[in-house]
C-alpha cells in the first residue's frame, strides 16, 4: 500500500508539473524577446564595443587595433585606452548578436569548434566549405567530428556522447549505416560500408547527421600566445591565434589557414590564458540533478534538464538574463547541485546569477555557493530569485579552497521554470 502511494504521489507531481509548465510556456512565449535578424542580413556593426580585463573591469569605445605584441587600444570618448590582451577577459561587440544562417550546415571539428556552411567538393583528405565567415575553407577529415544536415542537434546532448570508432551515417527514418566514408560531396556522400560489405551512396535529403571516426587526438586549432574564442555572428565557434586587428578587421589563424574577418561578423570572443579558467571548460567533479517532489538520491525518474555548457538549460541557445547575451556560464535547472576541484589553484571567483529570460513568469530559484563545505553565498538566509529580477554579481574569495560547489533549488516552491544561469562562472589565478 505504501509503494503504491508512493507511485500514486509521484504521478501526480509530474502531470501537476506537465501542466504547469505547459501554462508557464505559454507565457514565456508572449514575453520572449522578438527574433534577432538574421546574420546573413549583415547588421551594421557601429555600435559600443565592450572590453573587460580579468578584473572584471568594463571598459567601453567605438573601435580598437590590436597589435603584433598583443598590445590592444581602445577608441574612448576622450582619447585611447591602452591594454594588455594579456590582461583581458574578453569583447563584445554589443550590436552583432548571433543568429543560425539558413541553408547551411552545422560542422563540428573535434575539438568541438563549430562552423555553419555549406559543402562545395570532396578532397582526398579535406572538404571544401564556404562559410559566410571564413569564405572558402577545408578542412581536413581529420579534424571532423560531426556534420549536423539539420540542425538539430544542439537540442540532443546525447548525441554528442561517446567516440566512434568507425565513421557513421544517422538516417532521418531511425535507421544507420558504418563504415569508412571516402567522399563528402553538396548533395550526397559515399561511405565504404562496413554494414552492407559495398560502396553506398546516400542522399543528403535523408541523412540526419554524420560522425567521423576519432582515430587520433582532437585537433589544437590555435594554440599559442594570443589565443581567442570566437563566437560569429552566424553562429560559428572557433578558436583562432590572433595575429592583429586593425581597420575594423580581425586577423586570426585557424585550422593552419589565415584570415581577416570584419568585425561586423564577429559578435564576441574571449581570451584562452593561464590566468582566466571558466568553470564550462571543466568537467564537475560530481553532478546532482533531481525534480522537486524527488530525493537526491532517487533515481527512479531521470532528470529531464540536464546541466548545458555555454547555453541555456530548455532552448539550448545563449544564455540571457534581462536581455543581456551572456555567452559562457551553465545553464541548470533546478534542482541542480555541481562540484568543481580547485586544489588551492585560484584566487577569485566571478559570477552573475539569475533565472534565464526563457523561464517567464512564475520562475523562482535560490543560488547557494559552499566553498569547501562552507557557504558562503547568499550572505543572508533567503538568497531567492524570481523572474524578472535584475540579476546578482557575486565575487568570492577563494584562495587555498579546494572544492566549490554551485547549488540551485526551487526556493520552496516547486520547480516550474527554473531555469537558472551561473553565467560569466570563472576562476582566476
Amino acid at each position: 500500500m505504501i509503494k503504491n502511494s508512493a507511485v500514486l504521489i509521484i504521478l501526480f507531481g509530474l502531470l501537476t508539473y506537465s501542466a504547469l509548465v505547459v501554462i508557464g510556456n505559454i507565457l514565456s512565449a508572449q514575453t520572449a524577446e522578438p527574433p534577432v535578424p538574421s546574420a546573413l542580413g549583415g547588421l551594421s556593426g557601429t555600435g559600443d564595443i565592450r572590453l573587460r580585463n580579468i578584473n572584471n573591469q568594463i571598459f567601453t569605445g567605438s573601435d580598437f587595433r590590436i597589435d603584433e605584441n598583443g598590445q590592444c587600444v581602445l577608441q574612448v570618448a576622450d582619447g585611447e585606452k591602452i591594454l594588455n590582451c594579456r590582461e583581458l577577459l574578453d569583447i563584445e561587440f554589443t550590436s552583432n548578436l548571433p543568429s543560425l544562417p539558413a541553408g547551411a550546415y552545422e560542422i563540428t571539428l573535434n575539438n568541438r569548434d563549430i562552423i555553419y556552411g555549406i559543402i562545395k567538393e570532396s578532397r582526398p583528405d579535406a572538404i571544401a566549405i564556404q562559410s559566410n565567415i571564413l569564405g572558402d575553407a577545408l578542412i581536413k577529415f581529420e579534424h571532423l567530428l560531426i556534420i549536423n544536415l539539420k540542425n538539430q542537434l544542439s537540442k540532443d546532448r546525447s548525441l554528442l556522447s561517446g567516440t566512434p570508432t568507425e565513421d557513421e551515417v544517422y538516417f532521418l527514418n531511425g535507421d544507420r549505416d558504418a563504415g569508412i566514408i571516402t567522399a563528402v560531396q553538396p548533395n550526397n556522400l559515399t561511405i565504404k560500408s562496413s554494414l552492407y560489405g559495398k560502396e553506398r551512396t546516400y542522399q543528403f535529403a535523408n541523412i540526419w547527421w554524420v560522425a567521423f571516426a576519432q582515430l587520433s587526438e582532437p585537433s589544437h586549432q590555435g594554440d599559442g600566445a594570443l589565443t581567442a574564442r570566437l563566437i560569429c555572428q552566424d553562429g560559428s565557434r572557433l578558436t583562432v591565434q590572433i595575429q592583429k586587428a586593425e581597420q575594423r578587421l580581425l586577423y586570426f589563424k585557424f585550422n593552419g589557414q589565415d584570415y581577416r574577418v570584419p568585425f561586423d561578423k564577429i559578435s564576441y570572443f574571449y581570451f584562452k590564458n593561464e590566468r582566466c579558467v571558466y568553470l564550462s571548460d571543466l568537467e564537475p567533479v560530481d553532478v546532482k540533478e533531481y525534480p522537486s517532489f524527488l530525493t537526491v538520491s532517487d533515481k527512479s525518474i531521470p532528470f529531464l534538464w540536464p546541466y548545458q555548457k555555454d547555453k541555456s538549460v530548455y532552448h539550448k541557445r545563449t544564455s540571457s538574463l534581462k536581455n543581456k547575451k551572456y555567452y559562457k556560464g551553465l545553464g541548470v535547472h533546478a534542482n541542480s547541485e555541481l562540484t568543481y576541484a580547485l586544489n588551492g589553484r585560484y584566487r577569485k571567483f566571478f559570477v552573475t546569477v539569475g533565472l534565464d529570460d526563457e523561464s517567464g513568469p512564475g520562475g523562482s530559484v535560490n543560488f547557494i555557493i559552499y566553498l569547501d563545505g562552507k557557504k558562503l553565498y547568499p550572505p543572508k538566509a533567503d538568497g531567492i530569485i524570481k523572474w524578472g529580477d535584475e540579476p546578482k554579481e557575486v565575487v568570492l574569495d577563494v584562495t587555498d579552497v579546494k572544492e566549490i560547489k554551485l547549488v540551485v533549488n526551487d526556493g520552496e516552491d516547486y520547480y516550474v521554470l527554473d531555469r537558472a544561469v551561473w553565467a560569466g562562472a570563472r576562476l582566476i589565478k
